[in-house]
């Protein structure tokens, strides 16, 4: 085992498991009589969170790595044979490749357990951007080992340079264009074609991504129409409330007076049973009064009866 393949080995673990690999390698590298291999090792940096992302994109997706290489040769070219549109053109697909790759890279984190705030995608942004102006920096992110995060201030080279950035250096694989005075009719042709491509898929992934605006936009129409029905029916829910607390009070009101007639009702039937009782009692009073009035009678009729018998 050479430093390169120690690297290798290392950069390709998970995010916590990178310091315990590292001294375990560094160990099993001096028992095997490796010391200064072992020193070398032990020496090996940890990646920052970014770089960790940006390793497993190239490790995990090399086709979409091969993919940001491809438009980094093809930018360095434009800029020398491609007019202004074409070149506009190129740099407009650039940003779009770089947020795919950037989506890809912390999707494959969160599928790893590691979830990225704002900070670390732009980290894995800019480095993806750098590596698209530096052909150096590409070859380094392509190895999978980095193990910081670099930046690209619009023109030149990186702003603070390969050196550093990776845990192993290496030569570009795919080294720069180098400057042509004339690349000839044939070449700017193949290379216009390419462009052309290259707006053709960029073009065909606008349209797919109007689409699925349009989409969005038609969700969100009848997500408000449905919200606005909602609404109404809320409206007419609480206008049939409102009437039902009217009805409710209107009842209590007629339920008050009935309750009051009712005791009214009862007060006169009370005040009426004792006239009935009183009359009942003077009534019973006379018929007794009007039969001690007859039996007096019967027995003065009886008397003078009798009187006149005597006489006669």
């Amino acid at each position: 085992m050479d430093l390169a393949q120690a690297a290798d080995q290392l950069y390709g673990v998970g995010f916590d498991e990178f310091v315990a690999q590292r001294t375990a390698l560094a160990k099993q590298l001096r028992a095997d009589g490796e010391r200064d291999l072992a020193a070398q090792v032990a020496k090996l940096p940890k990646p920052t969170r970014a770089a960790w992302l940006i390793n497993l994109l190239a490790r995990e997706q090399p086709e979409a790595v091969e993919q940001l290489l491809d438009l980094a040769a093809l930018l360095a070219e434009a800029h020398r044979t491609l007019s202004g549109s074409e070149l506009a053109a190129l740099t407009q697909q650039r940003g779009k490749v770089v947020q795919q790759l950037t989506r890809t890279a912390v999707g494959l984190g969160h599928a790893h357990g590691h979830n990225s705030g704002e900070s670390i995608r732009q980290e894995v942004t800019t480095t993806l951007t750098a590596a698209l102006a530096d052909p150096s920096v590409a070859a380094l992110l392509s190895r999978g080992c980095l193990v910081r995060a670099t930046t690209w201030s619009g023109f030149g080279p990186v702003t603070d340079g390969a050196e550093g950035l990776s845990a192993i250096p290496a030569e570009p694989e795919r080294p720069a264009v180098a400057p042509v005075v004339d690349l000839g009719e044939k070449r700017r042709e193949v290379e216009s074609e390419r462009v052309r491509q290259a707006i053709a898929r960029a073009e065909q992934e606008l349209r797919r991504r109007t689409e699925a605006v349009e989409r969005a936009d038609r969700r969100v129409a009848d997500a408000v129409a449905a919200t606005q029905t909602a609404e109404a029916r809320l409206g007419e829910a609480k206008q049939a409330e409102q009437q039902a607390h009217d009805a409710v009070r209107t009842a209590r009101a007629v339920l008050e007076r009935a309750e009051q007639d009712h005791q009214v009702a009862t007060a006169e039937a009370e005040h009426c049973r004792a006239g009935l009782e009183q009359a009942t009692s003077h009534l019973k009073r006379s018929r007794d009064e009007q039969a001690g009035a007859r039996q007096s009678r019967a027995e003065a009729e009886a008397a003078l009866a009798a009187a006149k018998d005597r006489r006669s």
